[in-house]
């Protein structure tokens, strides 16, 4: 049996490695607010995240052929996490890469590159 989620978790460490690409050590503590994450908590958490529930969680549900309701509520848990680390993550590269490389006058690089991201995401 396939499900669309486990499609969404394969995809989530290259979506990550465009989103992270050219980021300094500096970069990923950068937080947009106080009570925000920076990058690299978002990172953490997100890891913390797929070893506690993801992928072979999910795998398993299904190999055990458990009740379905319960194998798409854990994939919609999954995929609510994975959505929020990537807006999150978008939201930083946004405020701090793409608003400095603009100041740069390299900004038309770094829409391009979001543009690759988003239209990753929204094949996703």
């Amino acid at each position: 049996m396939s499900l669309p989620g486990l499609g969404q978790l394969e995809a989530t460490p290259e979506i990550l490695r465009l989103l992270m690409e050219g980021l300094s050590e500096e970069d990923t503590q950068w937080k947009p607010a106080p009570n925000r994450f920076s990058i690299a908590e978002t990172l953490e958490h997100l890891s913390h995240s797929e070893g506690h529930c993801f992928r072979d969680r999910v795998q398993r549900m299904v190999e055990e052929d458990k009740y379905c309701v319960d194998i798409m509520n854990q994939i919609a848990g999954v995929q609510a996490a994975l959505e929020q680390v990537s807006v999150h993550l978008m939201e930083n590269h946004l405020r701090h890469c793409v608003s400095e490389a603009i100041l740069e006058g390299k900004g038309e690089e770094k829409i391009l590159e979001m543009m690759d991201v988003i239209k990753h995401f929204s094949r996703s």
